[in-house]
């Protein structure tokens, strides 16, 4: 039985950053479940194998929250 249609469509937001750099990088997914990203079965584009994620959260509130927690312009 198919999930998908159970699922609230709302916002992945993901913030990650390089191993080589301090700053962190955010990343909104639409159409995506967080089921998804935690089973792993898709690449995030933009998001290297080699990056690592600092925080995800489901909704738009969180874009705004991340942005000012790890000072993202």
């Amino acid at each position: 039985m198919a999930r998908d249609a159970l699922y609230v469509k709302d916002p992945v937001v993901i913030v990650y950053k390089s191993p080589n750099q301090k700053k962190a990088k955010i990343k909104v997914l639409k159409g995506r479940n967080v089921d998804q990203l935690l089973d792993c079965n898709f690449e995030i584009p933009g998001i290297r194998n080699d990056d690592v994620i600092l925080a995800v959260g489901l909704g738009e509130c969180f874009e705004t929250s991340y942005k000012i927690k790890y000072n993202i312009s």
